[in-house]
């Protein structure tokens, strides 16, 4: 088989992968991204889970930096399944001994592409549950990793193209898309041809935005982006 991986990297905001695998064969097989970390916490949905190191060790030195949540979340699809499994028992493992994966299994097909993408979203670190109904007994930190997951919205997902948005506050969205054709999209609102983008929206305006390869990107009737001739575009 080969793999081809995809990064799209947004500085102090999220990293977005794509995994593209094909088969020279076909066989049964068992395949998905994995992701291996300290803690797997009780923010846990049908394809998300919130994730967490409670101290990061390097060659068994303890690293001092700041904590920090990371929600693991993949594009749903209905014939793949959320697993966490616990290899404490591997000494390998005692540091890290969980991994989240995104399962899909069956026969493959020979030449056929199998995409996966998944977003790696850091935030701040969360609290115990607070089992109450009086008002303020919980706060926005308490249920971050909730949050944090139900701003997160894959509009589209294929082997063809990847499409997201990200609302984290009320005024604020994030699209990105992932397109690789460059083929004329037209997803909840967004109309663009571009190979990649990122649009940075507070209060309907783009703060900042940057196209790869593409003639246009509009969201609404907000005009984000346009060119005569396929440019990269950036602010």
């Amino acid at each position: 088989m080969t793999l081809e991986r995809e990064f799209f990297f947004v500085k102090n905001r999220f990293c977005i992968v794509r995994d593209t695998a094909r088969f020279r064969e076909s066989f049964l097989a068992r395949l998905g991204p994995n992701w291996l970390t300290q803690n797997a916490d009780p923010q846990i949905g049908d394809h998300w889970a919130n994730t967490y190191f409670s101290k990061p060790y390097a060659f068994d030195v303890p690293h001092h930096a700041p904590p920090m949540d990371l929600l693991v979340y993949h594009a749903p699809h209905d014939e793949r399944q959320l697993v966490i499994s616990d290899d404490t028992a591997d000494v390998r493992r005692m540091r890290v001994p969980f991994t989240v994966q995104y399962v899909q299994e069956g026969v493959v097909e020979a030449d056929a592409p199998y995409c996966f993408t998944h977003l790696l979203m850091p935030g701040m670190p969360t609290r115990n549950p607070v089992r109450s109904n009086v008002p303020g007994a919980a706060s926005r930190e308490d249920l971050l990793g909730q949050s944090m997951a139900a701003g997160v919205r894959v509009l589209a997902d294929n082997t063809e193209h990847s499409v997201w948005r990200i609302r984290s506050d009320e005024d604020r969205e994030e699209w990105i898309v992932l397109n690789p054709a460059g083929k004329q999209l037209d997803v909840a609102g967004l109309k663009t041809d571009a190979r990649q983008a990122y649009i940075d929206l507070r209060s309907g305006a783009a703060t900042r935005a940057f196209v790869l390869s593409g003639t246009r990107v509009t969201i609404d009737k907000t005009t984000v982006f346009e060119s005569a001739q396929r440019t990269d575009y950036g602010e």
